[in-house]
């Protein structure tokens, strides 16, 4: 499968373009009004050196479709377009014009991002230094406490569906919930008492014995009642 890799320039834009070309695409200029005189050019490559580069099936995006967004900058500038997707791989919200002319967007100028029903949101790595990741989704927060979903790639290999027999490599998105708090990311612990413990709530067997803390409704619930 092709990967693309990025030779970027910086710019004070929240967009990147990396199609073929070296201009900007005429659609995007006219979305906004002569707003992105300024890409940084990016050239395509192959890339198959790595664990997920050849002879894969799958996906690299969230969605399997690509989906309307809502941009909000930290200038509380928005923008909505109608074909946006996640990139998994490369850490990074897509937006699709054609088939030819893509943009990503600066993840340092974005406020969030709202896709597929979920709120997005950049991480500060001079923050949130447990995480690889340039995006979290924030499902719910309250007292300073964060509930947040990663997602990430794993490479699986599977039986063909098609050809008795054969052996497929497949990438699957995967996710796990944390909690942010004091600026950390905590993955979230089967154990009760160590989540309880961190959301300072005292445990009591009989109020918490169908607790699940693998569930994000019942986290979700959990934080909103604190």
């Amino acid at each position: 499968m092709k990967l693309l890799l990025l030779i970027t320039f910086s710019t004070n834009t929240i967009f990147s373009q990396f199609s073929g070309g070296s201009k900007i695409p005429k659609n995007a200029n006219n979305i906004f009004n002569n707003n992105m005189d300024h890409f940084a050019m990016a050239k395509i490559d192959m890339k198959f050196n790595n664990e997920f580069g050849k002879n894969v099936h799958g996906t690299y995006y969230l969605s399997k479709t690509w989906k309307k967004c809502k941009i909000t900058t930290k200038k509380n500038k928005t923008y909505t377009f109608q074909s946006c997707n996640y990139n998994l791989f490369d850490k990074r919200f897509e937006i699709k014009f054609d088939e030819k002319d893509y943009i990503y967007l600066k993840k340092q100028t974005i406020n969030q991002i709202t896709f597929d029903n979920k709120i997005f949101k950049p991480i500060d790595v001079s923050l949130y230094t447990d995480s690889q990741n340039n995006y979290y989704q924030e499902i719910t927060q309250n007292k300073n406490i964060i509930l947040a979903k990663l997602y990430r790639l794993e490479k699986k290999i599977t039986n063909s569906t098609e050809s008795l027999g054969i052996i497929e490599n497949k990438i699957v998105n995967r996710n796990s919930n944390y909690l942010i708090k004091d600026k950390r990311f905590i993955k979230i612990s089967k154990s009760k008492r160590k989540v309880l413990s961190i959301l300072n709530i005292e445990y009591k067997k009989e109020e918490h014995k169908k607790l699940n803390t693998k569930n994000t409704k019942h986290m979700k619930k959990l934080i909103e009642n604190l």
